[in-house]
């Protein structure tokens, strides 16, 4: 009896965290172009139709537990786009690194959010932001 609780809760999966690498926080850069790293974990980024095969039944003895990727309230990795914001220009990415162009001289707020593939947010929010200046 105790297998099958195990086998039914299945292991607690980590919550999804952002991270910026880069630009470092107070960094200051020279240009007018910034680009920027991010580390994700915890959250499969990637296409729809990506995260919806590997959503798909695997053959595996009925035993066997193997974490998967969900949109909403599904068991498994969370999947789905990150938005990154320079100010209030923003642009949804598949990808962890980019640059943005043409960026004035001064002070900016880089910033990052986490959401399912339908645009949701993930609750609670995952974000992350750095401060940088340009000049």
């Amino acid at each position: 009896m105790l297998l099958m609780l195990a086998i039914a809760c299945g292991p607690q999966l980590e919550p999804p965290e952002l991270t910026f690498l880069a630009p470092a926080v107070d960094e200051s850069i020279s240009g007018d172009e910034v680009s920027f790293s991010l580390l994700v974990d915890h959250f499969v980024l990637g296409e729809e139709e990506e995260a919806a095969s590997l959503r798909a039944p695997l053959p595996m003895p009925m035993l066997m537990w193997v974490p998967t990727a969900r949109a909403h309230d599904v068991e498994g990795t969370p999947s789905g786009y990150l938005w990154v914001e320079l100010d209030s220009d923003g642009q949804q990415l598949e990808v962890t690194t980019g640059s943005f162009t043409a960026v004035a001289a001064g002070e900016h707020t880089l910033s990052a959010e986490l959401f399912f593939h339908d645009g949701d947010a993930l609750e609670p929010p995952v974000t992350a932001s750095v401060t940088f200046t340009t000049e």
